[in-house]
C-alpha cells in the first residue's frame, strides 16, 4: 500500500506534472538499478539499493523502501548479494505491485 499522505506532500511541493515527470525518471533508474544488481558486488549493489530507497520514499513507496533498505542493511553487514538473491526478487515483485498502484493513483 502506498503511502498517500507523502505522495500529497511531494506534489503540492512539484506539482502535478513534475512528479509525474520524476516518476519516469524514477522507474528508469529503478529498473537499470535493478539490472546493475544482477552483476554488481556487495559495495555497488549497497549503493544501488540506497539510491533506489531513497527514490522510492518520495513517491510513498515505503514497503518497497522498506525492504531495500533491510538489503542496504545486510549488505553493510557484510552479507553477499547471492545470499540476498530471494529478498531481491521479493523488492522486485514489491516494485512492480507499487509501480502499478502509482500508476492507477497518479
Amino acid at each position: 500500500m502506498l503511502n498517500l499522505e507523502r505522495i500529497a506532500e511531494y506534489e503540492s511541493i512539484f506539482g502535478r506534472d513534475k512528479m509525474k515527470f520524476l516518476f519516469d525518471e524514477f522507474i528508469k533508474s529503478a529498473d537499470e538499478g535493478f539490472i546493475k544488481l544482477e552483476k554488481a558486488d556487495e559495495n555497488e549493489a549497497r549503493i544501488v539499493v540506497h539510491s533506489i530507497k531513497s527514490a522510492a520514499k518520495v513517491f510513498g513507496m515505503d514497503e518497497f523502501a522498506n525492504i531495500c533498505g533491510e538489503i542496504e542493511n545486510k549488505l553493510v553487514e557484510g552479507e553477499k548479494i547471492r545470499e540476498l538473491e530471494f529478498l531481491i526478487k521479493s523488492a522486485k515483485m514489491l516494485y512492480n505491485e507499487q509501480l502499478e498502484e502509482f500508476k492507477r493513483i497518479f
